[in-house]
C-alpha cells in the first residue's frame, strides 16, 4: 500500500451518496467467471470462465457524485462505511485533480488504524483507479481528503482478495491490433481508444443469441473524454475486480459512438452473473436513474444491437433484448433507460430494416453557453471567489472572471472542451466538459489551490540500518516537530507533503522498537527530500503473568472452537509437569483451569466480535511456577476467520475456521514459500489447515489461498502475526 500523506483540512470534495457504485449493474450482476486465478493460463492461452464461475462477494456502499454534498457526509471529519461483512479488499475508481491526497483508515476491532494514503494503481490526468489489499480483514472504512480533490468516486468492498496482486493494467501492453475488418465501421476499436492487451482471450466461446443493456453509473456531464472513460473502466475491472478484461462487449459513450469492449466479443463477458453465456453485454455510459438517455446514445445502441442480431440471425424483440434488472435484483440499467428499452428495440429494428432508419442527428447551431465559477479551494466555496482569473478554452478563446469569480463563453458549438483557469498566487487548474444537445447552458467550474512554500519529505523506516531493505518496519508512526504525521506502508515507506521550508526533525516510533529521529534542512520548494530512519528492537517483553522469559519455558499445544452461543472454548495439551493453565485472550485473563482430564477447558465470551485477537496460554507446575507457554491468534467472528496457533516448539498450525462451504483446499504461503502440511504431506491441504515447524520465529505475513473442489482458485486471506 502507498505511504501515508500529510493530512489536510477535510472540507467538501464535491458530493456523496450512499448508493450503487460505479457500474453498479455490473457489480450486482458481476460475472464471477472472471475471478482472479493463481493458475491462470499464460499469454496466448484462453481463459475459460466456466471453470471458475464461483463468484465473489462485495458491498457497494459509496459513490461520490452530484446527489449529496461531501460536507454532509463529512460531518464527523470523515465519511465512514460499515459493510455487512468483514472485507479484505477495497477497490475504487476516482475522478479528481488531487486523488493522491486522499487518505483512509480502517477499524478491525474497537480502534481505528492511523490514516494512510490510498494506493493508486492507474491514473491518467484526473482519472484514477486503485485498490487496497488488507493483511487482516477490517470491519469499517473511512476516507477523507482536501476540498476540491474529487469530482466523482466509487468504492467497493470485497470479503476476500479478488484481484491478482501480480497483474496491473499499467503494466500490460497497449493494444496494437486493429480488428476493424471484423467489426462495423462505426465501432471504435480497442486499438483506437487505447485499450491494454491482457495477453490472452478472456471468457469462453459462445454463440450470441441475446443482448443485455446496462449503464455505468458514471457522470452524465462527464469530465473525461469517452476514450479516457473506457481506459479507466478497463483498469477498474482488471485492477479492482481481478477480471481478465473489460466486462462488457460494447459500450456506448456519451458522444453516441460505439466502443469495442472485451477483447473478443465472440466469448462470454462479465456482465450478468447468472446469464453470461450466449449473451452480449452493451453498456451505455452514464447514470440513468433520473437522467434521460441521450438520443445519440440510443441511436448508437440501436446500431450495435442491429449489427449483432444480423450477424447471428436472432430476432430483435423484448425477449432477446433485456435490461440487467430483468435477470436479477439490481437498479441497472437505471429507471429511465429501462423504461425506454421498448423504444430501443424499435430503433434497432428500424436500423435493421434499412430505409426506415432513424434520421441522423442534425448539426446543432452554435448557440450554447459554457459558464462557471472559479473559486478558492472548492467549487462550492461561494464565499471565496477568485476575481480576475484568466480562463481559456478551445480555439484560444479567453475571458476573465468577474468579482464573483464567474465567467461565460457564448455561442459554443457542440463538442468536448478543456477549460483552464489561472490567477496570481494560485496553481493553474483545468477541467473538461462535453457540450451537447441536452441543454443550453453547461457549467465547468474550477477550484484553484493557493501556491505554498512547502516541499515533500519521504523515507524508509527499517530495522537496524536504513540500508536494510529486507527489514522494513511497517505501520511505524511518523511525526515532525511541526505536527505533521504519517504511517509507513508495508515496505516501511512514508511520505509527508506540505512540509514548510527550513529545518525539520522527523521522528519514527513503532511497537517493539526504540524511537529514533533525524533532522533535515529543507531549502527548495517542490524538491523531494529523503529522511530515512533506522529503528532498533526493544528487548522481548515478558507476557502478562510471567516473571521469566518465554524462551525458558516449554511449549504447549493449544486449540479452540466457537460454540453455538457465541462463546469460545479453549483447550491445551501440556507437558506432564503442568498442573494448571491460564488463558489470556485479547488482554483478558480467563479463570485458571486445573482439569487436565478435560484438556484444561476454559471459556471466553468476547465483548464484541472482531479480527486478530491475541491468545496466550501459561502452564503452571504444582508449586505455581510457570513452566510452559503457547500463543495464537484468532478471528472472533461468526463468519470465516483465520487462525494461527502453537502446536509445539517452533511449530504452528495455520488455517481457516468456518470456511465457505465451497472451499475445499487450502494453500499457505509465507515470504514466497509454500508450506507443506506436516499432517498430510500436501501443499494444498484438504483439512483447511497447514501445520509447519519454522526454523526461525518473528513476524510473518501469511497468505492463505483457498481453492474449490475442482482445483480452481477461490479467494485469499492475509494475516501478519509475530511468532514467538
Amino acid at each position: 500500500m502507498r505511504s501515508s500523506r500529510l493530512p489536510r483540512p477535510v472540507t467538501p470534495l464535491v458530493a456523496l451518496v450512499i448508493a450503487a457504485l460505479l457500474a453498479a449493474c455490473a457489480a450486482d450482476g458481476v460475472a464471477p467467471s472472471d475471478s482472479p486465478a493463481r493458475d491462470r493460463p499464460g499469454a496466448g492461452q484462453t481463459h475459460d470462465d466456466a471453470a471458475t464461475d464461483q463468484g465473489h462477494d462485495h458491498d457497494h456502499d459509496l459513490q461520490i457524485d452530484d446527489a449529496r454534498t461531501w460536507r454532509d457526509a463529512m460531518a464527523d471529519g470523515a465519511a465512514a462505511f460499515h459493510p455487512e461483512h468483514p472485507f479484505a479488499q477495497v477497490s475504487y475508481l476516482i475522478d479528481g485533480t488531487d486523488v493522491f491526497a486522499l487518505e483512509y483508515r480502517l477499524r478491525r476491532g474497537d480502534d481505528w488504524s492511523a490514516w494512510d494514503s490510498l494506493e493508486i494503481t492507474w491514473n491518467e490526468e484526473q482519472a484514477a483507479v486503485g485498490r487496497l489489499f488488507l493483511d487482516d480483514p477490517a470491519l469499517a472504512f473511512e476516507v477523507r481528503g482536501p476540498e476540491g480533490a474529487v469530482d466523482f468516486a466509487s468504492f467497493e468492498f470485497h470479503e476476500e482478495i479478488v484481484a491478482d496482486p501480480d497483474v496491473l493494467t499499467r503494466n500490460l501492453p497497449v493494444e496494437v491490433e486493429d480488428k476493424s475488418a471484423s467489426l462495423p465501421g462505426f465501432v471504435v476499436t480497442r486499438a483506437q481508444w487505447g485499450a491494454r492487451n491482457p495477453g490472452r482471450l478472456c471468457g469462453s466461446a459462445h454463440t450470441p443469441r441475446r443482448l443485455t443493456v446496462h449503464h455505468t453509473v458514471t457522470p452524465n456531464n462527464d469530465s473525461l473524454t469517452p476514450a479516457a472513460r473506457m481506459r479507466q473502466i478497463q483498469a477498474f475491472h482488471i485492477d479492482g475486480r481481478g477480471w481478465c478484461d473489460v466486462g462488457y462487449h460494447f459500450m456506448v459513450g456519451i458522444d453516441g459512438r460505439v466502443y469495442e469492449g472485451r477483447n473478443n466479443w465472440m466469448r462470454t463477458g462479465a456482465h450478468v452473473r447468472v446469464a453470461n453465456r450466449d449473451n452480449v453485454g452493451i453498456n451505455l455510459v452514464g447514470n440513468f436513474m433520473s437522467f434521460e438517455p441521450r438520443t445519440i446514445q440510443m441511436e448508437g445502441a440501436a446500431r450495435i444491437i442491429a449489427w449483432v442480431a444480423d450477424r447471428h440471425g436472432f430476432t430483435i424483440n423484448r425477449v432477446n433484448v433485456r435490461g440487467h434488472q430483468e435477470f436479477m435484483a439490481t437498479d441497472c440499467p437505471g429507471v429511465r433507460l429501462q423504461a425506454r428499452l421498448g423504444e430501443l428495440v424499435d430503433r434497432a429494428r428500424a436500423v435493421q430494416g434499412g430505409g426506415a432508419q432513424p434520421p441522423p442527428p442534425q448539426p446543432e447551431p452554435a448557440g450554447r453557453s459554457l459558464v462557471g465559477f472559479v473559486r478558492e479551494g472548492n467549487i462550492n466555496a461561494e464565499d471565496r471567489p477568485v476575481a480576475g482569473a484568466s480562463v481559456r478554452t478551445a480555439g484560444n478563446r479567453s475571458t476573465t472572471t468577474d468579482a464573483n469569480g464567474f465567467y461565460r463563453f457564448d455561442d459554443v458549438p457542440v463538442g468536448n472542451y478543456r477549460v483552464t483557469a489561472s490567477a496570481d498566487g494560485f496553481a493553474t487548474a483545468e477541467t473538461t466538459r462535453i457540450v451537447d444537445t441536452s441543454a443550453s447552458t453547461f457549467y465547468a467550474s474550477i477550484a484553484l489551490q493557493p501556491e505554498t512554500r512547502t516541499t515533500t519529505v519521504v523515507g524508509f523506516v527499517r530495522e537496524g540500518s536504513i540500508n536494510a531493505d529486507d527489514r522494513p518496519v511497517a505501520g511505524a508512526a511518523i511525526s515532525t516537530d511541526g505536527g505533521l504525521t504519517a504511517t509507513t506502508d508495508t515496505n516501511g515507506f512514508y511520505r509527508l507533503e506540505g512540509v514548510p521550508l527550513g529545518s525539520v526533525r522527523v521522528t519514527a516510533a513503532a511497537d517493539g522498537f526504540t524511537t529514533a529521529s533525524v533532522t533535515r534542512s529543507l531549502g527548495a520548494a517542490g524538491t523531494v527530500y529523503y529522511a530515512s530512519i533506522a529503528l532498533e528492537r526493544e528487548p522481548a517483553p515478558t507476557p502478562p503473568g510471567l516473571d521469566v522469559p518465554i524462551d525458558d519455558l516449554d511449549r504447549m499445544a493449544i486449540a479452540w472452537e466457537r460454540l453455538g452461543d457465541g462463546s469460545w472454548k479453549f483447550l491445551a495439551t501440556t507437558p506432564d509437569n503442568v498442573r494448571s493453565v491460564t488463558f489470556i485472550v485479547d488482554g483478558q485473563t480467563l479463570p485458571t483451569s486445573t482439569d487436565r482430564s478435560d484438556s484444561f477447558d476454559s471459556r471466553w465470551r468476547p465483548v464484541r466480535e472482531g479480527l486478530h485477537r491475541d491468545v496466550e496460554a501459561i502452564g503452571f507446575d504444582a508449586g505455581g511456577q510457570p513452566v510452559a507457554w503457547a500463543m495464537g491468534v484468532l478471528d472472533a467472528t461468526e463468519a470465516a476467520g483465520v487462525f494461527v496457533r502453537q502446536t509445539g516448539p517452533r511449530e504452528f498450525e495455520i488455517g481457516i475456521e468456518r470456511a465457505p462451504w465451497a472451499a475445499r483446499f487450502l494453500e499457505v504461503i509465507v515470504d514466497g514459500f509454500t508450506l507443506t502440511d506436516r499432517n498430510t504431506g500436501l501443499t494444498r491441504s484438504d483439512r483447511q489447515a497447514v501445520r509447519y515447524r519454522f526454523q526461525t520465529l518473528g513476524e510473518r505475513t501469511f497468505v492463505l489461498n483457498t481453492y474449490n473442489s475442482d482445483g480452481s482458485y477461490r479467494g485469499t486471506f492475509r494475516r501478519t502475526v509475530e511468532l514467538r
